[in-house]
């Protein structure tokens, strides 16, 4: 793919998110940080560019999980957009807990950056599990995160780990890929 063909699409897909979370903030009057809910709009748009292993539902009908490690940092953002939305013909549900047991049942984990001092208990619970880990910290992927976000220029961009995916059988779409700020930075 050309470079002026990716930067279209990103340019295209950062419009998409901004909107996105614009009108979801807007209508649920919800006060939410733009930075949170750029981030809120990336977590559930993620699973798009994911295939889990059949095993990670046990039917067609199963919701997509989210959880968060934690307490909300999206002011229920998170939770009022998923509400709204369906992703691959499933429906959204959300969870907030400091149990690594309870986000162990979840597809999609975010780690914000204040509980990363738990990370280490909640990656042992979930190693096992096919959970997309998503965090907010410079480490978050050295220490076996998946997705990390990152603030470059101003500009929410994130990395994919596709080696840590991997190991918990998650296939990350080229095209989530393409996206991401190459992971490891080059030097």
């Amino acid at each position: 793919m050309a470079v002026a063909e990716q930067l279209l699409n990103w340019a295209l897909l950062s419009a998409l998110i901004s909107v996105t979370c614009f009108g979801a903030a807007v209508s649920s009057g919800v006060s939410t940080s733009p930075e949170y809910q750029l981030k809120a709009a990336f977590l559930l748009n993620f699973p798009n560019f994911v295939e889990w292993p059949a095993d990670a539902f046990t039917g067609p009908g199963d919701p997509l999980v989210f959880g968060v490690f934690g307490k909300d940092p999206f002011d229920g953002a998170l939770n009022d957009a998923g509400s709204k939305s369906t992703i691959k013909g499933r429906h959204i549900l959300v969870r907030f807990s400091s149990d690594p047991v309870v986000l162990r049942s979840c597809h999609v984990v975010f780690i914000p950056a204040g509980q990363m001092r738990g990370y280490t208990k909640l990656s042992s619970a979930i190693k096992a599990s096919s959970v997309l880990t998503v965090g907010e910290t410079a480490e978050f992927t050295e220490r076996g995160g998946m997705i990390t976000f990152l603030l470059q220029e101003g500009h929410l961009r994130f990395t994919v780990d596709q080696g840590a995916a991997e190991k918990c059988r998650l296939k990350v779409s080229s095209k989530l890929l393409q996206l991401a700020v190459r992971h490891p930075p080059e030097k």
